[in-house]
């Protein structure tokens, strides 16, 4: 499977998900907007789920470091057994709860 190059991101693409090779997605909308995807499959209380977990703009990310990025989110998944968005998620998590205590 052919590897996105940096003209290949910064040309106008048709909308979809693009495959870098691996886990890392290069997402198109519509309206002409990129970012990137890393697809991975993460442990659950119930067995594995595929998440999709963006990493940026494309316009603010570049190629190097979503691979980069992407490389370190797969290795978490995959030998650590965690799910890279967990501490995330646990914030807004604890940020809602905190904003309906205060009322």
């Amino acid at each position: 499977m052919p590897r996105l190059t940096a003209k290949s991101v910064a040309t106008p693409a048709r909308p979809g998900l693009h495959s870098d090779g691996g886990c890392l997605y290069l997402s198109v909308l519509a309206s002409g907007a990129k970012s990137g995807v890393v697809r991975l499959v993460v442990p659950t209380e119930t067995g594995q789920k595929r998440r999709d977990l963006g990493i940026g703009s494309a316009a603010h990310v570049s190629l190097a470091e979503a691979r980069a990025k992407a490389a370190e989110m797969e290795k978490a998944a995959r030998d650590d057994g965690t799910d890279p968005d967990a501490p995330c998620r646990a914030a807004k998590a604890a940020q809602r709860e905190a904003a309906a205590r205060a009322g």
